[in-house]
């Protein structure tokens, strides 16, 4: 074989890396094709959660009534969204007043309530709507 036969036989026997490259992408969008629209994208978003803490403390205003000071507390790293807020069924914030509190900040708000140790009703209910992973909150108010 001459030289010029021996050339294009290399040439067939090992295509060139744009020929690879060619026929490579073929074969990829032929496999991907097969794959549902969005199937290839993986979004990896973070969104951080709040922690809800809450706390309270109740005082003796007469012989028969009580005021509580309740404080919501955002102890996570993300902002604590507040839906509502009920006492005994009374809301105090409604579901179409948000309440946005930022991480290590609080929210404190005061209510009063009938009733005492010895015969009177038992402490109220309250339940916090929010964000958090742990919403509903349920905190029984009890006497101190």
């Amino acid at each position: 074989m001459g030289d010029a036969a021996q050339s294009v036989s290399a040439r067939t026997r090992h295509p060139s890396r744009r020929a690879v490259s060619i026929m490579v992408t073929a074969i990829l969008l032929i496999l991907f094709s097969a794959l549902p629209a969005g199937a290839m994208i993986r979004r990896s978003t973070y969104h951080p959660l709040p922690v809800i803490n809450v706390s309270y403390e109740t005082g003796a205003v007469s012989g028969v009534g009580r005021q509580t000071d309740l404080t919501i507390t955002d102890k996570g790293p993300g902002i604590l969204h507040v839906q509502s807020i009920s006492v005994d069924g009374e809301r105090l914030l409604d579901q179409n007043s948000h309440l946005r509190i930022a991480p290590g900040h609080s929210y404190m708000f005061t209510f009063g309530w009938a009733g005492g140790p010895g015969g009177g009703p038992d402490g109220p209910t309250v339940v916090i709507d929010s964000d958090a992973p742990t919403s509903p909150t349920v905190l029984h108010i009890g006497y101190q």
